[in-house]
């Protein structure tokens, strides 16, 4: 008896671990071999980019997933070409526009859904696309894009998710700040999830500090005050030889006269002299000591993301007309081409002043110049790196005790 009873528990626990080891098995080829992740990330994937006054939300469909959520299965069959394409974009635009929520710092900020998009590829290992290039549904995925006005360095960012369509009731999402990343998880039932700075996204620098000159400020000669005075001077002396009686007397004749001369103190005041005398520029490292923190506050100014702030932190620097039309090309040179656009941060900058030379007939000085400027961005969750270099004549004139940049003649732009 005890024999079988031995034998029995042996066999179990040969089975046991006989079942142990191809469970093991099963479970390292599963994680080793080639064959697409069938996971839950591998169908949608979340990203969230926590920048410098601007947090992005980028999610991303398997496209097979979201042609049966928008009712267009029939063109899961054969490769979607230019007009299927933008037959699943524009349907998705109207869906998902209100999927997506961003709370900075307990305050709701301001966004919208910028962009739907049909990606090649797998979440982090997406591939160029050309406009209009044909592509299977198993190798694309439905791509969307939101992107919120926050502060510089937000205490927190609250993500509240709406878009949970059928197949896909939970949402992983990988969060990028700085150079760090950590991952967060929403599903229909806990669709919201809240990041912590804590010092971790530090503000960004300060802009560099204009430079200015000594200057004169004008004199300004209060004409309206001098000719009140002396008309009710000579008024008053005209009456006495007169020999009339002022009404109410000369006292009140006296205070009207005194209330009188404040109000027209502020009165057809006129600036005589004064201005800004410029210094010569002659040297290549004065020139350098100017044009680098105007050069670098432009780039800087795009950190910012509304239209007006950038414009605000612009006219620092940028003078007369040049400053739309420098807002408009330097938005072009940051920004990626194709489908997958959107703006690089500059996180490096570097100038050279190669010659110097007075403007003539004038103030200020031109440079032949060279700078580059060193840029990145992290989107569908993968980076970017972007290298410009410009060759050119750079005019700069003072204006009110301060330089700025007047004209730019871009000679040579290259992308390293």
């Amino acid at each position: 008896m005890e024999k079988a009873v031995g034998t029995v528990i042996r066999r179990g626990l040969l089975i046991s671990a006989l079942s142990l080891a191809l469970g093991h098995g099963l479970f390292v080829h599963s994680q080793t071999t080639g064959e697409p992740d069938t996971t839950t990330g591998s169908r949608r994937q979340g990203y969230l980019y926590i920048e410098p006054y601007q947090t992005r939300v980028e999610v991303l469909f398997d496209m097979p997933l979201a042609l049966d959520w928008l009712a267009m299965e029939g063109l899961k069959f054969a490769p979607l070409d230019e007009a299927a394409q933008q037959r699943i974009t524009e349907r998705a635009k109207v869906l998902a526009t209100d999927w997506c929520e961003v709370q900075a710092t307990s305050m709701r900020a301001q966004g919208n859904l910028v962009d739907v998009v049909i990606v090649k590829g797998r979440p982090g290992a997406t591939l160029p696309m050309k406009d209009g290039e044909p592509v299977e549904p198993k190798e694309a995925m439905l791509g969307f894009m939101w992107e919120f006005a926050t502060p510089p360095a937000p205490g927190s960012i609250n993500l509240h998710w709406k878009g949970f369509i059928p197949g896909a009731d939970d949402l992983p999402v990988t969060v990028h700040f700085g150079s760090k990343t950590e991952s967060m998880f929403l599903s229909r039932n806990l669709p919201m999830a809240k990041w912590v700075n804590n010092g971790r996204l530090p503000r960004p620098d300060a802009l560099a500090k204009v430079p200015t000159f000594e200057s004169t400020p004008p004199l300004n000669i209060p004409v309206g005050l001098l000719v009140w005075l002396a008309g009710g001077l000579i008024f008053y002396i005209a009456i006495k030889r007169a020999d009339y009686k002022l009404p109410g007397g000369s006292t009140a004749y006296f205070f009207v006269w005194i209330l009188g001369a404040a109000m027209m103190s502020r009165l057809l005041v006129l600036p005589m002299g004064g201005g800004s005398q410029a210094p010569e520029i002659t040297t290549t490292e004065d020139a350098q000591s100017i044009l680098d923190p105007l050069l670098r506050n432009t780039y800087r100014a795009f950190d910012h993301r509304s239209e007006s702030d950038i414009y605000d932190v612009l006219e620092r620097s940028i003078g007369g007309e040049l400053l739309r039309e420098l807002y408009l090309e330097t938005i072009k040179a940051l920004t990626l081409e194709g489908r997958e656009g959107t703006r690089t941060q500059v996180t490096d900058f570097e100038a050279r002043v190669d010659s110097v030379a007075a403007i003539p007939d004038g103030d200020g000085f031109t440079a032949e110049c060279e700078w580059t400027v060193l840029g990145k961005i992290s989107h569908w969750g993968h980076p970017h790196t972007r290298v410009n270099r410009y060759t050119a004549e750079v005019t700069v004139t003072p204006s009110d005790g301060e330089w700025k940049i007047d004209a730019i003649d871009v000679r040579d732009a290259r992308r390293l």
